[in-house]
């Protein structure tokens, strides 16, 4: 036979192989499956509602779309976070819920030592005198009882 003829044959029988309509579905398929964008799987489900993989594209573009979304939330909660780290105002606001966040811990333990490390980490802050009343008072009970638990020893 003429190689010639093999190759002719060859490339009718692609030809008529990629006009059929399930290889040009299984093509688009595949080309949308190798860039997984959310465009290409959108392409897919709106040019073929009824193709093979038609309700796998709307997954996956769902899932594409979730992952983009989640990955712009993150970048814009970082640029957030960065400018309130220059921000002044933003830092002095941290400062003090980080401070009540530690003085509801150490109401919660209420003892000589936690009231100690308080007035340690802010010397000056909010409940400073607070902090000290406590001190003082459980100090007193703990004389008072011949020692207690309440000191934190």
């Amino acid at each position: 036979m003429n190689k010639k003829a093999v190759y002719v044959g060859i490339v009718v029988f692609l030809a008529f192989l990629f006009a059929l309509p399930a290889t040009r579905d299984e093509l688009a398929w595949l080309w949308a499956e190798s860039r997984d964008q959310a465009a290409d799987y959108l392409q897919y489900y709106t040019d073929r509602p009824k193709g093979l993989h038609a309700a796998e594209a709307r997954l996956c573009y769902k899932e594409r779309t979730w992952i983009d979304t989640k990955k712009a939330m993150i970048n814009e909660a970082i640029k957030q976070h960065s400018a309130a780290k220059s921000d002044p105002e933003a830092r002095k606001e941290r400062r003090a819920r980080l401070e009540h966040f530690f003085w509801k811990q150490v109401t919660n333990e209420n003892t000589v030592v936690s009231y100690k490390d308080y007035l340690m980490r802010y010397p000056n802050g909010e409940f400073a005198a607070q902090a000290q009343r406590q001190i003082d008072e459980l100090t007193h009970q703990a004389a008072g009882m011949g020692g207690s638990d309440s000191t934190g020893h």
